[in-house]
């Protein structure tokens, strides 16, 4: 299964995910990067084929069925994309071919040390899955036909797609004339949990930095604005803002297409990806905030 994974495209990025370990008074003690090994993998995959097989039973029953969809990418982000890589000294043009070998790109860049945060941006320019009753199939999975089935205790798009199922088997009515409406309205919850899920996930790590707070860490760039630079620092598993009035004296045009700051005066550049060194600043854990010094 792994290797018609790897044959189809499908995509698979590297990003690390904080696994916390607390002291029994509640605080937290560490945080490192949750493993995941060959049983995590195989009951990935044990999951994916229920979930195809749930889709293909569905659209052979249904002329509206419960879909999970994920469009291919918009071309303007991929050409900005593309424009970032390049300043990254990457020949990536982002054209039809590329996007279909996105996979092997992603597998080629997997040794480099800025490595995350060009799957970070890479990922950022893809389009956000979504349940749909729409035949537009899966980019990132790189399926034609596919659906979520297998956690009905937490996700409601589950359930209905369990319902369905049980209708058909009981030779039941499923009334699927609003079924549209009532996914983009699952599509929007998702969104939602998701935010929320981010905002706790933020407060624990700058509660966490608190213990940092004046020390010094390498991270790279994840975002250029006209008021400073979002900076992202692989060791604390979260990202901070420098302000412009903490960078280096100059004076700084923004460019919103290319996202970067450059000065004028003493030739200050700061580009998406470049690797920079920043201090722990000030830090408010209830707004998941962190401000950096350069």
């Amino acid at each position: 299964m792994s290797e018609k994974r790897a044959t189809r495209g499908a995509l698979d990025f590297t990003l690390p995910e904080p696994y916390f370990t607390f002291e029994q008074n509640g605080e937290i003690k560490n945080v490192r990067s949750r493993s995941r090994g060959t049983s995590h993998r195989i009951i990935e995959e044990f999951m994916l084929i229920a979930n195809i097989c749930a889709a293909d039973f569905l659209k052979n029953h249904y002329q509206n069925s419960i879909r999970r969809i994920h469009d291919y990418p918009d071309a303007q982000k991929i050409e900005r994309l593309s424009n970032i890589l390049k300043r990254r000294g990457i020949n990536w043009e982002g054209s039809p071919e590329d996007l279909e070998n996105l996979s092997i790109f992603l597998k080629n860049i997997s040794k480099r040390p800025d490595a995350q945060i060009l799957n970070t941006l890479i990922l950022q320019s893809m389009q956000r899955a979504e349940y749909s009753t729409k035949k537009i199939g899966h980019f990132g999975l790189m399926y034609k036909n596919y659906t979520h089935f297998t956690s009905p205790i937490r996700r409601y798009p589950d359930l209905l797609v369990h319902r369905m199922i049980i209708s058909i088997l009981e030779k039941t009515e499923f009334d699927s004339d609003l079924l549209e409406d009532l996914l983009v309205h699952c599509s929007e919850r998702e969104r939602s949990a998701e935010f929320a899920s981010k905002q706790v996930l933020q407060n624990l790590l700058c509660e966490h930095a608190k213990k940092f707070s004046g020390h010094r860490f390498n991270g790279f760039i994840s975002g250029v604005q006209e008021y400073g630079l979002f900076v992202e620092i692989p060791k604390l598993f979260t990202s901070g803002m420098l302000h412009i009035s903490e960078m280096p004296t100059d004076n700084y045009k923004y460019d919103s297409w290319s996202k970067t700051l450059k000065g004028n005066r003493r030739g200050n550049n700061f580009n998406v990806g470049d690797q920079i060194e920043v201090e722990i600043g000030n830090i408010n854990a209830f707004e998941g905030k962190i401000s950096l010094h350069y």
